[in-house]
């Protein structure tokens, strides 16, 4: 056996510990160094059990993108640090080949309007599947991905959508100040803020004057319906009234009046055919000044889509400020 010079034994181990080299030892024989290519054959495939997914230290997943993680720091120098583990390695695959460990899920963008989140313009991603969601789970999850912020608006009007489990590499909106936008007003962990006034005004103990809401045709004559809701509008007479209007969506007012010259307002849009995920949903509750009397005397003469232009929110109340509901 040759004996090796003790610099060159230092220089090997430190070749060794970078990883640059050999581990430290002698030379292994042909047949030691056969024998060892020849047990390596068969681990080129991925680990049983593992559904294809690789959760090995080959090189870390980059969250967004699913592409492998890059060996240098900030400063373009070799980092020696242990690999950042991926946010979702599910990222990775395609829809056509995502694994059994993953799933692929229906994903919006957020819209222009900062609190608008389209539901027409859907992504599909394979991303990675936790427990099955709870029956009837109403709620939000985002992630960022590839540089965009990515929605799964699950369960809710107009994204009924509901993924096979939480997508546990994504966030739940909370409605906290450093969230994405559209997580103030989409349906998240603490319930759905859309829902939050028009629950609290229908615990209220209100008067509804006029009965039962019954949906105006648009373009049609008036009901007595019709015309109680524009009286009690004209006489600021206190309690709840709600007017419904079909044209080839319905949208639906409601106010809440105290007796006074202000009144609540919320304002529902049923549409057949959804683009953001906030529409059939009720807006937020203002606070707003009646108009004139006067307005509504002309109301209660009026016919066709004038009578159905009175019937909108817009009609009804001027100088209108957002404001948290509360009992009139």
């Amino acid at each position: 056996m040759a004996s090796r010079s003790l610099p060159s034994i230092l220089v090997q181990l430190t070749l060794s510990l970078a990883g640059c080299g050999p581990g430290l030892g002698f030379p292994e024989d042909d047949a030691s160094s056969g024998a060892s290519e020849e047990g390596s054959g068969g681990t080129t495939g991925p680990a049983e059990g593992t559904d294809g997914l690789d959760t090995g230290s080959s090189g870390a997943l980059d969250a967004s993108t699913g592409a492998e993680a890059s060996s240098t720091d900030d400063t373009g120098s070799e980092s020696t640090g242990e690999p950042v583990e991926p946010a979702d390695p599910c990222l990775a695959f395609g829809v056509s080949d995502c694994p059994e460990a993953c799933m692929v899920v229906q994903s919006y963008a957020q819209l222009d309007d900062g609190c608008s989140v389209g539901v027409e313009d859907i992504v599909p991603l394979c991303v990675s599947r936790g427990e099955p969601l709870a029956p009837g789970l109403v709620t939000t999850f985002y992630a960022e991905i590839e540089g965009e912020t990515r929605y799964l608006a699950v369960g809710q009007p107009c994204a009924p959508y509901v993924p096979a489990g939480y997508p546990v590499a994504w966030s739940e909106c909370t409605g906290a100040p450093d969230e994405p936008e559209p997580c103030a007003c989409l349906c998240g962990a603490n319930g759905c803020p859309y829902e939050v006034d028009v629950a609290l005004l229908d615990a209220c103990e209100v008067q509804t004057p006029c009965g039962p809401t019954q949906v105006h045709h648009a373009g049609g004559p008036a009901s007595a319906y019709d015309t109680c809701v524009l009286t009690a509008l004209r006489d600021r007479a206190p309690g709840m009234v709600e007017a419904s209007i079909h044209y080839y969506y319905e949208e639906t007012s409601r106010a809440y009046l105290d007796g006074t010259e202000q009144g609540q307002v919320l304002t529902r849009h049923l549409v057949d055919h959804c683009v953001d995920a906030h529409n059939d949903t009720w807006q937020p509750t203002q606070r707003c000044t009646l108009a004139p009397p006067e307005v509504f005397d002309a109301c209660l003469a009026a016919t066709g889509d004038e009578l159905t232009a009175c019937l909108r929110r817009e009609a009804w109340f001027t100088e209108c400020t957002p404001e948290p509901a509360s009992c009139p």
